[in-house]
Parts: structure tokens; C-alpha cells; sequence
């Protein structure tokens, strides 16, 4: 007999976290479920420290490896929660193999054809007995396929939370440069991501998407019902005086797709305008290379990477926050429908936000409906929106106003954890649990 909450199994790349910001995102959603009635199974290096689950299975990349020579024993096992806040997760991570498209259909067939779910895995999803399948959605097919097959042997409704296109990207997204070995691998490893998400999303009972643009795109080819459901965030906007003079400009977050070459534009413009002003630049260089231009750049200070606890402190103490992309083709196409976790955090921080990127970006069109940030949309006009915004209090006191207002429409943690849970709730409890979206012959 099912009680007030359905079991859910959660199956996905990274763990529930309190810094990932994947992981945040998707223990965000689960905040208040009872927590014996929620597990993940994961794959990634990391251990958890979020509070929403307490029962997790592991199964890493190296593990599925070692399960493709060694056919019998354990591989993966159980996982115990962290106390330490994150700490043991961000140490625990380890170098990959750089990611392209090759790589990544020898990945996906080491787990298709590995014993790894002779490990373990089969016995501990018996024991937790799950009613739902919830699937954080990526570019691995292999997980789609996982996530379906135990939702097809358990006969229970199978619920996919999807926060980017890889499914339309018919460019090769993970080698910028190219190569005729990534150019030839990315066709064939994108018809397995496309056959794989076809066949999770067909089944699929319910489909929530991060943004509307996600949303509409995909439900041109899939007839499955689906909710936006946008990144939340628990952030409360400091105390201060309504428009304080600026002293400090930040950036905090990734640095790589192109990032830092945009973040050296805004600097020497700023540095145009103000010389006594820089823009302090926080997060994990993706390479020596860019680290090292970042610390040679005028109008930056370069600071590495910090913890989520302390982005959350620069946040309150900087007067403008700087988020940006590259207008570079390749990324332009790219990150189309992309929507950083960080925007949510700073239209709640009651800190003036600055942007500049590519118009054609979701992300952006967003940001102006709602009159929310400065945006800037090409290097001409940078200095110019620079000086305005840098002289004009009252403006900068307009855009924090519409910025929170649009935090507590669209980015509410309660909101939205309500709006996902009442339909992960209705979908568990139908008569007939599997909702079956149809055959792709059905499909608009």
C-alpha cells in the first residue's frame, strides 16, 4: 500500500549535492519528500552531502570498466551521505578522459555490454521497491536506457527532468576544433543519443523542461505531456542602500565555452570607463592557458575557484554581478537553449546583474522580457551600456526590483518544488501507471 509520498528513484550523472549545481538543482526539486522514500543511483566520482536522501547505489565509469574484464563480483556498491558540506564530494573528483565524441561511444559501450548491474544494483532496487523513475537527462544514452529498463521491468511510470538540447545538436558540441576522427565518430554517436532518448521519451509519463524554449522545441517531435519547471533558488536578497556606488564588479562560475575571452572584453571596457574598477573573476580555469590569461588580463583579478558558501558571500558583497557567453559561432549555436544555474541565484541576490551575450540566446531573451538585468548584446555598445549603468542609480535600483520580482515568480524553491512534486505525485497515483506518450509514428 502506498503511502502519502511514492517511492522515487532518481537516476542520474552527478549526486544530490549542496554545491554541484546539478546536484543542487535536482535535490532542490525533492526538498520536503519524505526521505525514506527517495534513492539515486549515480555514476559520477562523488559522494553526497545533500539532506534530501539518505540511500544511494554508486556505479562509476571505472567500475563499469573493470566489470567488462572482471565478469563476476561486486561492482559499485551503496554510497553513505557526507556531513561535510561538500568537502569530501569537490576532493573526490578525479581527472576524466577528455570528452569527445569517440570517447564517448567507447563509454556507452562499455555500458551496454559490462556486468555491472550484476553488482549489487539489481538487489538494492529490489529492496527499495520503487514506484516512480525520475531521470535527469544528459548526453550519456546509456543512461536513458538504464532509466527505462528498470522503469519497463518494474512496470512503473518512468518521469525525465531535461535541462538541454543535446538531442537537436547535429553539430559536434564536444570539439570545438574538430578532427577527422570526431567528425567522423559524432554522426554515429549521435543516432545512439537519439535512439536512446527516443525510446525514454516515448515511454515517458511526463517530461519537465527547464525552460519554455526547451519545452516547445521538444514537443514539436514528442507527444508526451511536459512542464517547464526553471531552476530555483533559495537565495534572499541583502540589505543595503537601494543604489550604493560601485566598487565591485564580479564574475563567479565557469569559465570555460569561450567565457574568459568575453570577461577580458567587459574588463578593458570597464577599465575604458574607470580605471579604478576591475572585474573579480571567480571559478575553475578549464586550462594552465586560461588561467594564465586571466592573470595577465588588465581590468581582471583572477581568484580561482571558490565554494558555493563563499559565491554565495561574494554575491552579497559585490554592487554589480557579471554573467556572460561567447559570441563565437561555434558556442553562439551551441548553447542556444542553455540556462545557467546562476542566473536564479543572482536575480535573487538584490544585486544589480549585467549581461553580455548573444541575443539569440534563451537565456537572454528571458533576462529582457523581464527587464531583470543590463544586457549587452554586442561589443560596440559595451562602453556606452557600461557608463549608463555605472553612473545611473536609479537605474541599477529598477533592474534589482524587476530582478526579484522575477525570482519570486519564476525561481520560487516552493513554487516550483510544489509545481514538480504535485505532478510526480498524480502521475504515480493513476489506475493505470504507465503512461505511455505513443509510437514515434504518433508523434506531431
Amino acid at each position: 500500500m502506498r503511502g502519502s509520498s511514492p517511492r522515487v528513484l532518481v537516476v542520474s550523472n552527478n549526486c544530490f549535492s549542496t554545491t554541484g549545481s546539478n546536484g543542487r538543482t535536482l535535490g532542490g526539486l525533492f526538498t520536503g519528500w519524505p526521505i525514506d522514500a527517495l534513492a539515486q543511483f549515480y555514476i559520477s566520482e562523488e559522494v553526497p552531502d545533500s539532506p534530501v536522501c539518505e540511500d544511494y547505489f554508486r556505479v562509476t565509469d571505472r567500475a563499469a570498466m573493470r566489470s567488462v574484464i572482471v565478469r563476476w563480483g561486486r561492482h559499485g556498491g551503496t554510497v553513505c551521505r557526507a556531513d561535510s558540506s561538500g568537502i569530501v564530494a569537490v576532493q573526490s573528483r578525479r581527472p576524466g578522459v577528455p570528452k569527445s565524441a569517440l570517447t564517448q561511444l567507447i563509454r556507452n559501450a562499455v555500458w551496454r555490454c559490462g556486468a555491472w548491474r550484476r553488482g549489487g544494483l539489481e538487489d538494492w532496487i529490489r529492496v527499495f521497491d520503487p514506484e516512480v523513475i525520475v531521470l535527469q537527462a544528459g548526453d550519456a544514452p546509456f543512461m536513458y536506457i538504464v532509466a527505462r529498463e528498470i522503469a519497463e521491468e518494474l512496470q512503473v511510470p518512468l518521469l525525465i527532468y531535461n535541462s538541454e538540447d543535446y538531442y537537436f545538436k547535429t553539430h559536434d558540441y564536444m570539439a570545438p576544433k574538430g578532427g577527422p576522427i570526431s567528425r567522423a565518430a559524432y554522426p554515429v554517436f549521435r543516432r545512439r543519443l537519439v535512439a536512446a532518448s527516443d525510446a525514454a521519451l516515448t515511454y515517458a509519463a511526463h517530461v519537465f523542461h527547464l525552460t519554455d524554449d526547451l519545452r516547445k522545441a521538444f514537443g514539436e517531435v514528442f507527444n508526451v505531456p511536459a512542464s517547464t519547471v526553471m531552476t530555483t533558488t533559495m537565495v534572499m536578497p541583502k540589505r543595503r542602500p537601494s543604489s550604493p556606488p560601485v566598487s565591485r564588479v564580479s564574475y563567479l562560475g565557469n569559465l570555460g565555452l569561450g567565457r574568459h575571452e568575453t570577461l577580458m572584453e567587459i574588463a578593458s571596457a570597464l577599465q575604458a570607463v574607470d580605471t579604478s574598477l576591475h572585474v573579480d573573476v571567480y571559478g575553475r580555469a578549464p586550462s594552465v592557458d586560461v588561467a594564465n590569461e586571466l592573470f595577465a588580463a588588465t581590468g581582471i583579478r583572477y581568484h580561482g575557484f571558490v565554494s558555493y558558501r563563499e559565491t554565495l558571500e561574494v554575491m552579497r558583497q559585490s554592487d554589480i554581478l557579471v554573467h556572460t557567453e561567447s559570441f563565437l559561432p561555434f558556442y553562439r549555436k551551441d548553447i542556444r537553449h542553455g540556462f545557467s544555474t546562476k542566473i536564479a541565484d543572482s536575480l535573487a541576490s538584490g544585486t544589480c546583474l549585467l549581461v553580455y551575450a548573444p541575443p539569440e540566446l534563451a537565456s537572454v531573451q528571458y533576462l529582457q522580457r523581464e527587464a531583470a538585468a543590463c544586457v549587452v548584446t554586442s561589443q560596440e555598445t559595451l562602453k556606452g551600456a557600461l557608463e549608463v549603468l555605472l553612473s545611473d542609480g536609479s537605474l541599477r535600483s529598477s533592474l534589482v526590483s524587476n530582478a526579484l520580482n522575477a525570482a519570486a515568480r519564476n525561481h520560487s524553491s516552493e513554487a516550483t518544488t510544489q509545481k514538480f512534486q504535485n505532478i510526480l505525485n498524480e502521475v504515480a497515483a493513476r489506475t493505470d501507471p504507465l503512461r505511455v506518450a505513443g509510437n514515434p509514428e504518433e508523434r506531431a
